[in-house]
């Protein structure tokens, strides 16, 4: 544990470096790193030290595959394979490109070469499409952005995507598909043609709500939606959250544990609780894939296979071991979440519920199940809401604790699987569909009518001091009875 601790600490203290430092330096922290395997007192600066090295190769991996200033604004031939959901409107069309071959001028080289372009198509007759392959020509820039505070920040996110390059493509005959898209079912292809399925049902008053909670895309849904959502602190729940992912492997080892009792798994035994937890942990990975494997849904995803390795093993792993395991997973994956009020968020909740039910063994009615836990996560993250926004929703605990059983325990299980029979059973599919979209309007219609209460939004801009007096107060209201 305290070996994984070090080494979060030394990838977030190198996320925050205005610029990465010359490979030169780390040559003193291998040794150290090397020691800590042998000798216990080093452990913490092993780990450290380790975290450090990690996060520096990183970002110069990162930055050694962007796109030469020599080669921009020029015109380039690119091969490539289109990835992730395009995004479509009335002038162009917006995409990904995976790098197979890029044509430069007097067939020079580029090591590494980049791996991934994003590019704009002002031509709306030729639709692509995840999967297919294809020859274009296009004109790139290096990965770059605005620098202005609290605006988001498009240079960091491209990188942490691995868009090595953007720019846009140039029309012309030499545009040609090279390739269709697989014949196999791959989940970037099953991502695509829900998306498509749903934008076509005009008879769903919030399809673009049912999108984000079935395939986690949620460009679709409007600002003043969103603001909705936003105002009401439950915009967490209209995004693909660890919540989601947690709903679905209970179903899971809830459905085959109720199989079990019935229907003989094997040998005697063999207990029902492994198999039960094997099939939650693939329904979980399934359902993250499926989402777009964002950085809830890596937490989530963790902290589960954990816990349910243990149940597969007989072994008792602790909610905190499984909390660091999952954070330092998210760090090492992406060394540049520190930066984003997601991981704070995301983990915040997580690591709050964590202290706010220890030393308890039993709960205690309808209010410690789904009243507590909203009650602790706005009295916890009400200082981080104010130092990253700005503001925070005052009747957010009041409308999580409709919002989230809503939407975990009726509206996503309508959507995944009317989603799963969108070609199966086409009429099955669109009541079940039509279901989730009726719940969504009766939650929109109750969350409406708290955001236009008065108070209903806290804006506040307090000083360092304010926030820390806040954060130590809401600490100690979190610490068990008798601290």
């Amino acid at each position: 544990m305290q070996w994984i601790l070090a080494c979060i600490l030394g990838v977030g203290v190198v996320s925050l470096f205005p610029q990465l430092p010359s490979l030169i330096w780390l040559l003193p922290l291998l040794p150290v790193t090397l020691a800590a395997g042998k000798y216990k007192p080093l452990r913490f600066w092993g780990g450290l030290c380790f975290g450090v090295i990690w996060a520096v190769f990183y970002g110069w991996s990162g930055v050694s595959r962007q796109l030469p200033e020599r080669y921009e604004n020029i015109d380039l031939d690119l091969t490539g394979r289109i990835v992730g959901l395009p995004a479509t409107d009335s002038l162009r069309q917006n995409f990904t490109v995976e790098v197979i071959r890029l044509g430069l001028p007097e067939d020079e080289q580029i090591s590494p070469p980049p791996r991934k372009i994003k590019l704009n198509w002002y031509d709306l007759q030729q639709p692509v499409q995840p999967g297919e392959t294809w020859q274009l020509r296009v004109r790139l820039k290096r990965p770059n952005g605005f620098a202005n505070p609290d605006l988001f920040d498009f240079e960091t996110w491209l990188f942490r995507q691995g868009i090595d390059a953007t720019g846009y493509v140039r029309n012309g005959e030499v545009n040609r598909r090279l390739r269709e898209a697989s014949e196999s079912l791959s989940i970037e292809q099953l991502r695509y043609r829900i998306l498509t399925e749903l934008n076509q049902r005009h008879d769903l008053s919030y399809a673009p709500v049912l999108t984000a909670l079935t395939i986690g895309e949620r460009r679709g849904i409007g600002r003043e939606l969103w603001q909705l959502f936003t105002q009401t602190g439950t915009n967490h729940l209209f995004v693909i959250s660890g919540l989601h992912v947690g709903f679905v492997a209970l179903c899971c080892y809830s459905l085959i544990i109720g199989l079990g009792r019935w229907l003989p798994l094997g040998a005697p035994v063999i207990a029902v609780q492994q198999p039960a937890a094997i099939g939650a942990i693939l329904a979980a990975a399934v359902y993250s894939l499926l989402a777009g494997f964002g950085l809830p849904t890596q937490r989530a995803l963790v902290m589960l296979v954990l816990l349910l390795m243990g149940r597969i093993l007989k072994r008792q792993m602790s909610l905190s071991f499984c909390l660091a395991v999952a954070l330092l997973f998210v760090m090492l994956l992406d060394p540049l979440a520190m930066r984003t009020s997601g991981l704070w968020l995301s983990f915040g909740a997580v690591g709050t519920l964590l202290l706010g039910f220890s030393g308890y063994t039993s709960t205690r009615g309808i209010w410690w199940k789904w009243g507590r836990p909203q009650w602790l996560v706005f009295v916890a993250l009400g200082p981080l809401l104010l130092c990253l926004f700005s503001e925070f929703s005052l009747f957010s605990p009041l409308a999580n604790v409709i919002a989230i059983p809503l939407i975990g325990l009726l509206v996503v299980p309508l959507c995944l699987i009317g989603g799963g029979l969108l070609w199966l059973s086409p009429p099955l599919a669109a009541w079940l569909l039509g279901a989730a979209d009726w719940l969504i309007g009766l939650l929109i219609q109750w969350l409406r009518l708290l955001s236009e209460m008065s108070l209903s939004v806290i804006q506040l801009d307090p000083g360092f001091g304010a926030l820390v007096c806040a954060g130590l107060g809401a600490l100690l209201w979190l610490l068990p009875a008798g601290l």
